[in-house]
């Protein structure tokens, strides 16, 4: 199945806070998110999280579809961004193209 939006890598370290914690973007499209973030070692990813993100500190639900754990500690996860989110969230990706 195609992908409905392309990705863009993202090429500069864009830190994130997931959880209270900080998270790396990967990359981005205009419906989602690709992030690394680290967990303790015996908590799995979250289902669901709010992801702050810098320099606007603008908040942004995502819904996880898919997570590959790296090592010990650290996740890679793919998320949705809500639909309501969309205005804010494609320009946020426009802008680090």
């Amino acid at each position: 199945m195609p992908r409905r939006w392309s990705r863009k890598t993202v090429i500069r370290d864009v830190l994130v806070d997931i959880d209270h914690a900080s998270a790396r973007m990967l990359d981005v499209s205009y419906g989602g998110v690709c992030v690394e973030l680290h967990r303790r070692a015996d908590a799995g990813p979250p289902g669901m999280f709010n992801m702050i993100v810098p320099p606007a500190d603008l908040p942004v639900p995502v819904e996880v579809v898919w997570s590959r754990r790296r090592d010990a500690t650290t996740w890679l996860c793919g998320g949705r961004v809500r639909e309501d989110q969309f205005v804010n969230w494609r320009t946020l990706v426009d802008s680090m193209a």
